[in-house]
C-alpha cells in the first residue's frame, strides 16, 4: 500500500459515516448468510424426512411381499434400492443447484458491497472478483471494522 493510498483511506475515514455504512454491510452480510444457510438446511432436512419415508414404505412392501409371495420378494429389493439410488441422486443434483444460487447470491452482496463502499469513496473498492482485490478489501473491512470497535462506534 502506498503512502497515499493510506492517506487516501484515511481522510475517507474521517467521516464517521463510513463505519455506519461497513457496520450496516456486515449486518445486512450476515442475515444474507443466515437466511441462506436456513434456505440449504431446510431443503437437507426434507430430503432427510422424504428419504425415511421412502425407507418405511420400502420395509413395509417388502414385508407384505415376502408374506405374499416371497419368489418376488428380491425383484422388489432390487427396484426399491434403484429408487432410492434415483432420489439420492436427484436430492444431490438438487442441493447442487441449490448450492450454486447460494453462491451466486453471496457474489451479489459482494458486489453490492464493492459498490456501496466505493460509491461513498473508501479507496481499494471497486467492483472485482480478482483474489488478490476481493482479499484486500477484506483486510481493508477488517481494518476499518477494528477501528470502528477502537473509536467506540460499533
Amino acid at each position: 500500500m502506498t503512502d497515499s493510498f493510506l492517506s487516501e483511506l484515511a481522510n475517507s475515514l474521517l467521516d464517521k459515516t463510513v463505519f455506519d455504512i461497513v457496520k450496516n454491510l456486515k449486518d445486512i452480510q450476515v442475515m444474507t448468510e443466515n437466511n441462506l444457510l436456513e434456505r440449504r438446511m431446510k431443503l437437507i432436512y426434507s430430503h432427510d424426512a422424504i428419504k425415511e419415508k421412502m425407507i418405511e414404505r420400502h420395509k413395509e412392501a417388502l414385508a407384505n411381499e415376502i408374506r405374499v409371495n416371497p419368489r418376488n420378494a428380491e425383484v422388489l429389493r432390487a427396484r426399491q434400492m434403484a429408487e432410492l439410488e434415483a432420489a439420492d441422486k436427484h436430492n444431490e443434483n438438487e442441493l447442487n443447484l441449490l448450492d450454486m444460487k447460494i453462491i451466486m447470491e453471496l457474489d451479489q452482496t459482494v458486489s453490492d458491497q464493492q459498490i456501496t463502499l466505493e460509491k461513498v469513496g473508501v479507496p481499494g473498492f471497486s467492483v472485482t472478483n480478482k483474489p488478490a482485490d476481493v482479499k484486500l478489501q477484506m483486510y481493508l473491512l477488517e481494518f476499518i471494522t477494528i477501528l470502528s470497535i477502537k473509536d467506540g462506534i460499533e
